[in-house]
């Protein structure tokens, strides 16, 4: 069977930028927040992506515990390893 991830809402994205006041969970930039997509966050000078700390293709699960920030360079990255982080 074939798992489907869920779409986030530009409010749950905010909620989880907010969460992780607005950095980076690995490298710490800040980063401002404009909801021009749905599925991205643009910045000034950062592009930022809501990451799965379990990868979804290894079995993570789309819930806010699984959830952090990370910048465009730290999220491409990480792949989809699995972080201790």
């Amino acid at each position: 069977m074939v798992r489907k991830r869920k779409s986030l809402s530009g409010t749950y994205r905010e909620k989880i930028w907010l969460k992780f006041n607005k950095k980076c969970c690995w490298c710490g930039r800040e980063t401002k927040l404009f909801k021009i997509e749905a599925r991205a966050f643009l910045s000034e000078s950062v592009s930022c992506a809501v990451d799965h700390i379990v990868p979804f293709s290894k079995g993570g699960q789309c819930t806010e515990d699984n959830f952090r920030l990370l910048c465009e360079h730290c999220n491409g990255s990480k792949g989809n390893r699995n972080d201790p982080y």
